[in-house]
């Protein structure tokens, strides 16, 4: 099982986390702390002392070949500006720390759908915008 999820820039910025059991604050910045280093943007995973080491960095290469088609090659910038779609991604990678979805079609194609739904909330408000101002006027 998986405790938490950190994607950590090159600048030791905690760009993404995701914590799958309770842990203090004072224990999360503890961690951070011990974690963070400067060179690339990395991935962290905190697993069961059981758990099979290669399966969990199977499950990071996943997440991120999933970033890097709904994103195009992605970059810390990416996640910094579209923080929740990387979230939603992570949600539909892992549920409760455990492997959810294993194909990325079936992810990437559940995140278009929801773009889509976004975008269609985007345009009704829009012309509900536009609607109550022309009764307005």
């Amino acid at each position: 099982m998986i405790h938490f999820v950190l994607l950590i820039s090159r600048q030791g910025k905690v760009r993404l986390t995701k914590w799958y059991n309770p842990y203090p604050q004072k224990e999360r910045s503890k961690l951070f702390r011990t974690v963070c280093r400067y060179a690339s943007l990395y991935f962290c995973m905190c697993i069961d002392a059981a758990d099979n080491e290669l399966e969990t960095l199977q499950i990071i290469h996943h997440f991120v070949e999933i970033l890097d088609r709904y994103f195009g090659n992605v970059c810390e910038l990416d996640l910094i500006f579209n923080f929740h779609k990387a979230y939603f991604i992570l949600d539909e990678v892992l549920i409760a720390g455990e492997l959810q979805e294993s194909n990325k079609k079936a992810v990437l194609r559940l995140i278009t759908t929801q773009d889509n739904l976004v975008e269609a909330a985007k345009e009704e408000a829009s012309s509900l915008r536009n609607i109550i101002a022309q009764a307005t006027k």
